[in-house]
C-alpha cells in the first residue's frame, strides 16, 4: 500500500510554477515576463500638500511663481508640509504623481512639472489655463534618484513667452513610484530560476504514449482496470510525483462514464491530502480530457500507470477515439523549492 502524505510546500512551488507561466526548454527553466530591476511600482499615499505659495501659507517655496522662471522643488525626504515638516516621499522614489493647482494667474499660460536638471526650456505643459483661473490637474512626474537633483522635481509657469506674470501654485502629494519593490522582486525571482535550473533533471520528465482503442463496454458498476498505460522509475523517494493524462474519450447517449488514473493499480483517493481527480463525461460525445493527479509518498524504483473506469446507466466507454495524441506526462518535482 502507498502512503500517501500531503506536503503543503509542493502546491507553493506549483502555485508559483503557474503563476511566473515557467517554461520548459533545452533543459533549463526560464520564467518569462519577469519584471526588470529598472521598472518602479506604485504606492498610494493620504494627500499631503507639499508646496503652497500663497502668502497666507508659503510651504516649499516662498513667493508666486514668475514666468518663464523654473524653480526646484525638493519632494523626497523631509520636507515642509501644511501640517510641520514629513518625509512623505523616501529618498530614492523614481516618481511622483501630484495635484497641481494654480491659483490666479495674472496672464494665461501653462505649468510644466518634469525632473530636475531637465536641459533647455520646458517642451510640455502639465496645465493650461487662462488668467484668473483657479484650475488643478493630476499630474505625474519622474525624478532623479542620485546626484545634486536627486528627488526634486521643476516647476515652471510660463505665460507663453512673456515675462513678468505669476502665479500661486498648490502641488499635493497622492503617490510615488519606486523600484524598490520591483527589484526585490527580481532577485527573488533569479533566485527561484537557480533553483529550478538546479532540479530541472531532464531525466525526471518522461513522456508515455499509447495507442489503440478498448472495445465498446457496458456498465460497469464498480472501478474496473481498462489498459496499464506504461512504465515510470522514479529517482528519488523524497520527492512528488505529477501525472497529466491527455486522451480522447467516446460515451454513449445518455450514459456516464467515471475514468481514473492510478498508480501501481492503487487509487489515489485525496484522503491524505494528495491532488487526485476524476474525469467525468456524460451523454454520447467524444470529448478532449486532460487530468492531472499529484502523488506523494511513492517508493524510489519502477511504477505502472494504469487507466480504471466505470459506466452509469448503461453506457458505452471508449478511450482513445478520435484524432488526440495519447499520453501520459510524468514529472518528478522536488518536494520544495526552498532547497539546494
Amino acid at each position: 500500500m502507498v502512503a500517501q502524505r500531503f506536503r503543503p510546500a509542493l502546491f507553493v512551488a506549483t502555485g508559483v510554477l503557474l503563476a511566473l507561466t515557467v517554461l520548459w526548454s533545452s533543459s533549463t527553466w526560464q520564467a518569462s515576463a519577469s519584471p526588470t530591476a529598472d521598472e518602479s511600482t506604485v504606492v498610494a499615499v493620504t494627500p499631503v500638500r507639499i508646496l503652497d505659495t500663497r502668502a497666507a501659507f508659503g510651504v516649499g517655496l516662498t513667493g508666486p511663481f514668475v514666468s518663464p522662471v523654473p524653480r526646484n522643488l525638493q519632494v523626497t525626504g523631509p520636507v515642509a508640509t501644511t501640517t510641520g515638516q514629513q518625509t512623505v516621499v523616501p529618498d530614492g522614489a523614481t516618481g511622483v504623481l501630484l495635484n497641481v493647482t494654480v491659483v490666479t494667474p495674472t496672464a494665461d499660460g501653462f505649468i510644466s512639472a518634469r525632473p530636475a536638471g531637465t536641459p533647455g526650456p520646458p517642451a510640455t505643459s502639465s496645465l493650461n489655463f487662462l488668467a484668473g483661473d483657479i484650475a488643478p490637474n493630476s499630474v505625474q512626474v519622474s525624478m532623479p534618484t542620485s546626484g545634486p537633483s536627486a528627488g526634486m522635481i521643476e516647476i515652471t509657469y510660463d505665460a507663453y513667452g512673456q515675462l513678468g506674470p505669476e502665479t500661486d501654485v498648490l502641488v499635493d502629494v497622492v503617490a510615488y513610484t519606486t523600484g524598490a519593490g520591483i527589484q526585490s522582486l527580481v532577485a527573488q525571482l533569479t533566485a527561484l530560476d537557480v533553483q529550478l535550473a538546479a532540479k530541472a533533471d531532464p531525466a525526471r520528465i518522461q513522456l508515455l504514449t499509447y495507442t489503440g482503442t478498448n472495445p465498446p463496454v457496458a456498465t460497469f458498476p464498480a472501478l474496473t482496470k481498462l489498459r496499464d498505460l506504461g512504465t515510470f522509475t522514479k529517482a528519488t523517494a523524497d520527492s512528488v510525483v505529477r501525472l497529466t493524462w491527455q486522451s480522447e474519450v467516446f460515451v454513449s447517449a445518455g450514459g456516464q462514464c467515471v475514468f481514473q488514473i492510478r498508480v501501481d493499480d492503487v487509487h489515489n483517493d485525496g484522503s491524505s491530502g494528495d491532488v487526485a481527480t476524476e474525469v467525468v463525461v456524460r451523454d454520447g460525445t467524444i470529448v478532449p480530457v486532460t487530468n492531472v493527479t499529484v502523488w506523494d509518498g511513492l517508493a524510489a524504483g519502477e511504477h505502472t500507470i494504469s487507466l480504471w473506469y466505470r459506466g452509469v446507466n448503461g453506457p458505452q466507454c471508449v478511450d482513445n477515439v478520435g484524432d488526440r495524441t495519447r499520453s501520459v506526462l510524468v514529472e518528478e518535482l522536488a518536494a520544495t523549492f526552498g532547497g539546494p
